[in-house]
């Protein structure tokens, strides 16, 4: 996974100082390919220790790892990059990922969970944006007559566990995989006997491993506004709302198979 990847998976997650450094080094990386970490900070007027935690933040081990990401990353892309207009660029950006989507979806992961879906009482959750792909499988689902509910705030996430049984699945979408936010509550939800989905864009979430299924989908990189030199980050939610729709054409394809034996 390449760091523009990387910072698209993980920027959500971050503070509102570690947005602010994470958007001076994607705007002038150079400085960081450039320079040792004391250097940069000085550059960026920022600690090295932002450096450091953001780089730690973001998947790497420490500043060394992010700054040789960096360095191959835009080695790369200044042998391959060619002149174009903004908006193929952003059409490009999106058609590489839905292609990239189509050599790596796993059919039978989506007849699994179309299973579940239909053999399970269902709860999707989602915090931030993320929410909003999990609104969308509850909204989707409605015109086929099935009822869910979906858990969008973090207190309600936290009593969870209070609530489920064997029958229940737990439908997670995280663009980050957020190992903090949902480590201990999956731990619980599992205890209880629930199914556990998650659906993401981090093939490195730990959380993979508390999970009965886990869907691991394409990351859309941020891009970068050459003039001004401006970054610009695109929503991962989009490829979230194409694999509902995926989902829900196999949901609706199983039930019309059923009702027909």
């Amino acid at each position: 996974m390449d760091p523009m990847q990387k910072v698209s998976i993980h920027y959500c997650n971050l503070t509102k100082k570690e947005r602010a450094t994470c958007d001076l080094i994607m705007e002038n990386p150079e400085v960081v390919i450039h320079n040792p970490i004391a250097e940069a900070a000085e550059i960026y007027q920022v600690s090295p220790s932002s450096i450091l935690r953001l780089s730690k933040k973001i998947g790497y081990k420490g500043y060394s790892e992010f700054r040789y990401a960096l360095e191959g990353y835009y080695n790369h892309r200044s042998r391959n990059q060619k002149q174009t207009i903004l908006s193929d660029e952003i059409i490009d950006i999106y058609q590489s990922s839905f292609n990239e989507l189509r050599n790596s979806i796993d059919e039978s992961k989506i007849i699994e969970l179309v299973h579940i879906l239909q053999t399970k009482n269902f709860k999707t959750v989602g915090i931030g944006n993320s929410s909003l792909a999990a609104k969308q499988l509850i909204y989707s689902l409605y015109v086929e007559d099935y009822w869910g509910e979906c858990v969008n705030d973090s207190v309600k996430v936290s009593f969870l566990d209070k609530t489920l049984t064997p029958n229940d699945a737990i439908i997670v979408f995280s663009v980050s995989g957020n190992h903090d936010l949902y480590y201990k509550e999956m731990k619980k939800w599992k205890e209880s006997g629930a199914t556990i989905v998650l659906v993401t864009t981090n093939p490195e979430s730990q959380l993979c491993k508390l999970c009965q299924l886990s869907i691991t989908l394409p990351s859309l990189p941020l891009t970068l506004f050459q003039s001004p030199k401006q970054v610009h980050y695109l929503e991962n939610r989009t490829i979230f709302y194409v694999f509902i729709d995926i989902l829900l054409a196999y949901f609706v394809t199983t039930k019309t198979t059923n009702q027909t034996d």
